[in-house]
């Protein structure tokens, strides 16, 4: 017995790859940096002081606008660490072909690979305006993805919701 096409949808790369990948990393930093310049300043650095002592207060005013003065660099951290996981990803897939008994993921070397539903967990994400996709069989990672980076977006929430493992007991990694 054959298993047939249901539907297949092809994933928009550009949020996923290339300038798309990087575009709020560039802006987050670019806006941390600015900061971190400005507040170099003896007057932006004066009023800064002034500021937050009339908002909290002579003794949590002077703490809160010396950090912000003087330790803010530590903000690059975590901003240094997210930049290189963003780096380490890898998009793994470019589209999902929905069988009725088996799922296919086109990886990026443009092999279809099929796995069976219950090999891939799907839930939804923030507002169900994103899901989450988990393959550890062929190595499609835990990553959000908006319904509509996808072509015939409602047509695969429709297949998705039917056709795919949304229960985690179910869940197979092999």
């Amino acid at each position: 017995m054959e298993d047939t096409l249901v539907s297949k949808h092809v994933l928009d790369m550009s949020q996923y790859a290339g300038k798309g990948k990087w575009k709020g990393v560039v802006i987050v930093w670019t806006v941390v940096l600015f900061i971190l310049l400005a507040t170099r300043f003896s007057f932006i650095q004066t009023e800064i002081t002034d500021f937050a002592i009339s908002v909290c207060g002579v003794q949590g005013g002077t703490k809160n606008a010396n950090f912000l003065i003087k330790e803010f660099w530590v903000a690059l951290i975590p901003l240094a660490i997210g930049t290189f996981i963003l780096w380490r990803r890898k998009q793994s897939f470019s589209e999902i072909r929905i069988y009725e008994n088996s799922m296919g993921f086109v990886l990026l070397d443009g092999k279809e690979h099929r796995v069976r539903h219950e090999q891939v967990y799907v839930h939804y994400g923030k507002y169900q305006k994103t899901f989450w996709i988990e393959c550890a069989a062929l190595g499609v990672s835990n990553y959000y993805y908006y319904w509509g980076d996808f072509s015939n977006s409602e047509v695969l929430c429709d297949n998705l919701l039917r056709y795919a493992n949304w229960n985690m007991s179910k869940y197979q990694k092999q």
